[in-house]
């Protein structure tokens, strides 16, 4: 197995539109979500017996999705601004590693042709 690492930033590239996409979609999902689940937060009712049995349960159960969606929500937009920031970086050393090769090149054919004719 080699030991190189690859990557091939106009690969990823091409991808990050598909993932902004997917982590605004995300953001949309979650806040809608939960502006419909605070609509329902008095269907159990607020003072009577059965109230008073199911709120609890409900109010937890409300909390978990609530808590699960934000999570999805913030694993999905982490994984794109991971990429977009891997993307950056490998970009950037990229262009320092041609800029370093392009320097050496000048100081070689500055310094005369090295016996070659």
């Amino acid at each position: 197995m080699s030991e190189r690492y690859y990557g091939d930033p106009r690969r990823i590239q091409a991808g990050t539109e598909q993932l902004r996409q997917i982590a605004d979609l995300a953001r949309s999902i979650t806040a809608d979500f939960l502006d419909e689940i605070s609509a329902t937060v008095d269907w159990p009712g607020t003072s009577d017996d059965f109230a008073q049995k199911v709120r609890p349960k409900e109010q937890q159960e409300r909390q978990t999705a609530k808590d699960t969606c934000t999570a999805i929500r913030d694993a999905i937009v982490g994984i794109t601004e991971g990429t977009l920031q891997n993307l950056e970086s490998m970009t950037r050393v990229r262009d320092q590693a041609l800029e370093a090769i392009g320097k050496q090149t000048n100081q070689v054919e500055s310094v005369g042709d090295h016996g070659r004719r």
